[in-house]
């Protein structure tokens, strides 16, 4: 990975489902599913930067013409807890602490929709961290963090237009990705 920058912005598209199937409930309580993603051109963009005139070390802001009352900018954001986790990691990897970072989410996605708007804002996340540290946190690291934030995060991360995604989604399979799909949201 390349040396650690001062900002990032990194495109956080949303998804749709092509096809769903609900195999029956899992001893997690979660769903076994069995789906086809697709990545859209609408995308939420998440901006991160070091700001050493910040006094706490993790402040998140959300503009945009989808910014609603209805996404926090505390630890229940995915991308709050996305950034929290990653500077977890590196602080384990051993990497020089980061100087307070703000993390603008500008918001295009609308929330709640079902387009995996939180979703791939904590995968854009991971990588905007990862970047401006110049330390890659690991692919098998990411993939399980991921997960646990939620069903749909793996995908965002595998950089797949299309994908099928089985488990709770966090089995991920690119597939050939279509020469053009117009889709009306």
């Amino acid at each position: 990975m390349s040396a650690a920058r001062n900002s990032h912005t990194a495109l956080a598209p949303a998804k749709v489902n092509l096809t769903l199937e609900v195999l029956g409930r899992r001893p997690d309580g979660f769903h076994e599913l069995r789906t086809v993603l697709l990545a859209l051109d609408l995308c939420d963009r998440v901006h991160v930067r070091c700001d050493s005139r910040q006094e706490s070390p993790l402040q998140l802001c959300v503009t945009g013409p989808a910014a609603s009352e209805d996404i926090p900018t505390d630890e229940r954001n995915l991308v709050h807890r996305a950034a929290q986790l990653a500077l977890t990691r590196l602080a384990d990897m051993g990497t020089a602490p980061l100087p307070p970072l703000c993390i603008e989410l500008e918001k295009h996605v609308p929330s709640q929709a079902g387009l995996g708007g939180g979703s791939s804002d904590a995968a854009a996340t991971l990588r905007s961290v990862q970047a401006i540290a110049g330390r890659d946190l690991g692919r098998e690291w990411r993939q399980e963090t991921l997960a646990e934030l939620g069903s749909d995060c793996v995908f965002f991360d595998a950089g797949a237009v299309v994908a099928l995604c089985e488990g709770r989604g966090e089995r991920v399979r690119a597939l050939p990705a279509p020469h053009q799909w117009n889709v009306a949201l």
